[in-house]
């Protein structure tokens, strides 16, 4: 259920303004410039690609947003909050330039302090392709949402709004689960209890909670 919930959080956020970003691929594999013969697959906002120990490539085709300077900091947001490892590549810009992200590195290597991944790059002046390659132990469930600044306000308001709502109803569930333990103690209820319990963890941690509190 609280799959559902969070798949349902994503869908939502989706439907944001992405004028920035034109078109969207991707292929899986180690390296698509080493490989020959690569054939990328497109599709439009969630991308869902189930487990695997091979990176997940994501070309981006992004086109300037108009009549604003090229130095203007466009705002990739990558989510959900569990991806392992997330590297930019931007033809505009080295490697080095944009840090890794992904729940096993620095929260600081982040553009911003928020619950999602989320890396800076400028506008630029012409059309090109930036790409993304993800690698992570968990599910390959990945949605990207380009912002440009004055859409970051509302943007970071209605995650955490969808975030702590969904943590909410596992808490309420949680201390429902508890009350009936307390008037009816047997294994049924006690394994109800378990299973909430299980539940608001998962949900700490899938939500990025995880990062905000504990990631030192």
């Amino acid at each position: 259920l609280l799959s559902i919930w969070v798949l349902a959080a994503l869908c939502f956020a989706a439907g944001s303004d992405n004028s920035f970003i034109k078109a969207r691929a991707f292929w899986i594999g180690e390296d698509p410039a080493a490989t020959p013969d690569v054939h990328w697959t497109n599709y439009q906002g969630l991308l869902t690609q189930g487990y695997g120990s091979q990176p997940l490539w994501i070309k981006l085709q992004v086109k300037p947003l108009p009549n604003e300077p090229a130095n203007l900091p466009i705002e990739l947001n990558i989510r959900p909050g569990y991806l392992d490892q997330i590297d930019l590549y931007d033809p505009m810009y080295g490697q080095s330039n944009h840090p890794t992200v992904g729940d096993q590195f620095s929260w600081s290597n982040n553009a911003r302090p928020t619950l999602s991944y989320n890396l800076t790059i400028p506008n630029g002046s012409a059309p090109r392709d930036i790409y993304l390659r993800i690698k992570t132990a968990s599910t390959r469930l990945v949605e990207i949402t380009a912002l440009p600044p004055h859409e970051v306000t509302p943007w970071d308001r209605r995650i955490l709004t969808q975030s702590n709502l969904i943590m909410n109803a596992l808490i309420f569930f949680l201390l429902w689960a508890i009350y009936n333990w307390f008037t009816h103690k047997d294994k049924l209820t006690a394994s109800f209890v378990m299973l909430q319990i299980a539940s608001v963890c998962y949900g700490f941690f899938v939500l990025g909670f995880d990062r905000l509190y504990l990631s030192d």
